[in-house]
């Protein structure tokens, strides 16, 4: 018996190199999904602009006024044309605070034209 158990410590050996070659396979692969993953995730969220400061009445940005203030800040910031966006309220509903609004916009440059002409005094 023991002389039995001694010859299955090669096959053993072999079996947990195959299964450590595995898993260090099988961790590269999860580690390139992630970093995938990530990149997605700064895609998609490179060209939001978080603006502070608007009414918290739900019906607003719905509005034109509410559409036309977003159409103000960008002519207000020297931006012609700002195209198709999306705006979000950011939190959960407080009665003393407002909400920032997240506004999905079209494009990075658009995003970067609007930090620049804030950043350099263009604007409120």
């Amino acid at each position: 018996m023991y002389n039995k158990s001694i010859e299955e410590i090669p096959k053993l050996q072999k079996q947990v190199n195959e299964l450590r070659d595995l898993v260090n396979g099988q961790s590269a692969v999860i580690d390139q999904q992630q970093r995938f993953i990530e990149q997605l995730d700064k895609t998609s969220r490179e060209c939001n602009l978080v603006v502070t400061g608007f009414p918290e009445d739900s019906q607003f940005l719905q509005s034109e006024g509410g559409q036309g203030k977003i159409q103000a800040l960008a002519a207000e910031l020297e931006i012609a044309d700002i195209g198709s966006y999306k705006v979000f309220r950011l939190g959960s509903r407080h009665e003393d605070r407002i909400r920032p609004l997240l506004v999905r916009l079209p494009s990075p440059e658009l995003r970067n034209r609007f930090l620049a002409n804030r950043s350099t005094g263009s604007g409120r």
